[in-house]
């Protein structure tokens, strides 16, 4: 009996055998390395997003869990403060809702 790698053994060449097996542990390898560089990525991702929420929950902004963000403020909103800043606010846009044409800021028309 011969020891040629093109021996025929149960039907199939040794060496059709053996390259079916390196395509194995090829793919394998490379299936280990990519699982390697990502987790190194994403493991990476997911400690500047922690890092990033801590940031912002030290700052006072922090989602609660329903999804909503929230802001933490030290600042008391009055009615009188809230009447304030409304009338204020139209005086500021009270330029912008004229509808005289033609006024130039010295108050001529053209």
């Amino acid at each position: 009996m011969s020891t040629d790698a093109s021996e025929e053994k149960y039907g199939v060449k040794l060496y059709d055998m053996a390259e079916a097996l390196l395509t194995v542990i090829v793919v394998i390898s490379v299936t280990c390395i990519g699982f390697w560089i990502y987790n190194a990525i994403t493991g990476s991702l997911w400690r500047t997003a922690a890092q990033t929420e801590k940031d912002l929950k030290d700052r006072g902004v922090e989602q609660g869990e329903d999804g909503v963000w929230r802001i933490k403020t030290n600042k008391v909103m009055t009615q009188e403060n809230y009447v304030d800043k409304t009338q204020r606010a139209f005086v500021n846009a009270a330029p912008a809702m004229s509808f005289t044409k033609g006024k130039k800021k010295s108050g001529k028309t053209e």
